[in-house]
Formats: C-alpha cells, structure tokens, sequence
C-alpha cells in the first residue's frame, strides 16, 4: 500500500500542478492520495491530457479539501473520476456553500456517474471543509 498526502501550499510559484503530475506518474502504484489545500487549474491543458499509470491500476481513494461547486473545479473531479477505473472512493471536503447545497451535490454525483455510464462502483462522499 502507497499513500501520499499533499500539503501545500503547492499551487504557487514553487510547487506547481505540473509538480503534482510528475508526482503521479512517479508513483505507479499509488493507492490513497489526499489534496490538503484544494486545487487550482492554472495548467489545466496539461494536466488533462496526461493519466498517470496509478490511475488505470491502483488508485482507490482520493480526498480533495476545500472543493467548491463551480465549473473549473468539478473538471478536476471529472479528470479523477473518468480516468481512475479502479477508484472506489471520492471524498470531497467540500466549502461552505457546496456543504449547504445537497441538490448540488447531488447533480454533481450524478454528473460523474455518467461519466462511467452510471455505474455506481466509485462511492462519492461530501464532507464539510474543515480548516
């Protein structure tokens, strides 16, 4: 068993998404991986046209901190989701208006449901962002 946890603040000039993504190809066999600080999609481009290898064999668990509701954000839960067949559970630490906002929530699970043609095997957990 691989774990990694991401504490930032990584999404600045010294620690960048690309750092993230070199990280992920590095660890084949990665099975839990936890974002301390959110995200941001600065290099989205790059980010969404690599899949590194852990993703299509052993990444079971991602937990993302202080995830909001708007569009860019939830790509980067798509990207997870989509990419990583073998993930069996999404925690999403979510902010104060996504924790009050079921219906979104919701529409969200159900938007990435699709992207597996409905199949429930990822469970998707929203938990309250806690600093």
């Amino acid at each position: 068993m691989l774990n990694a946890s991401v504490n930032g603040p990584y999404f600045n000039n010294d620690y960048t998404n690309g750092a993230l993504m070199y990280m992920l190809q590095k660890s084949p066999n990665l099975e839990f991986l936890i974002l301390t600080r959110g995200f941001n999609l600065e290099d989205q481009g790059m980010i969404m046209d690599t899949i590194p290898g852990c993703f299509q064999s052993s990444l079971k668990s991602v937990r993302i901190f202080n995830a909001g509701g708007d569009e860019e954000k939830l790509s980067f839960l798509k990207y997870f989701y989509e990419n990583a067949p073998v993930l069996e559970w999404l925690y999403v630490s979510c902010s104060p208006e996504l924790s009050e906002d079921s219906e979104k929530q919701e529409e969200i699970i159900n938007d990435l449901q699709q992207l597996r043609g409905g199949s429930g095997c990822c469970t998707i957990v929203f938990d309250p962002y806690v600093p």
